[in-house]
């Protein structure tokens, strides 16, 4: 099955415990335009895809776990 940017994105915020509106503002769009991507109703220009990357990698940042084990 192949992973799509609505996915992606949902988990990524579901991770971070963020809403949409928090989420949204992080990306500077609407929350209605996050929730567009999330379930599939829109489909990202390629200069919002470049800040839901930026967005995906941050979240992954912050729970990555550290060579020690720990998490971040």
């Amino acid at each position: 099955m192949p992973i799509v940017i609505s996915d992606i994105l949902r988990e990524s915020r579901a991770r971070r415990g963020q809403s949409l509106e928090a989420a949204a503002r992080e990306m500077g769009v609407s929350w209605l335009t996050v929730w567009a991507w999330e379930h599939g109703k829109q489909t990202p220009s390629l200069q919002h895809f470049e800040v839901i990357m930026e967005y995906v990698q941050k979240s992954k940042g912050k729970y990555e776990r550290k060579g020690n084990g720990d998490k971040t």
